[in-house]
């Protein structure tokens, strides 16, 4: 994977991480729905995560620098 592709894919899984949370508001009323909105919501998390490494690895650092979350 390029970098620039690590870059698109790091925007996309964000997007969709940062969607699943704003539409939690929407759900508060039913539980089994809120239920399955939070599973979607920790995948997606997940899956941003992954991106994230990918994007770090594909990333330069400075040697000696301080540790990356």
């Amino acid at each position: 994977m390029t970098r620039h592709q690590a870059i698109e894919l790091y925007a996309i899984r964000a997007r969709e991480f940062a969607d699943a949370v704003a539409g939690l508001g929407r759900h508060q009323q039913i539980e089994r729905e809120l239920s399955v909105v939070l599973r979607e919501i920790k995948r997606l998390r997940g899956l941003c995560d992954e991106a994230a490494a990918e994007l770090d690895r594909q990333t330069p650092h400075a040697s000696g620098s301080a540790a990356h979350p």
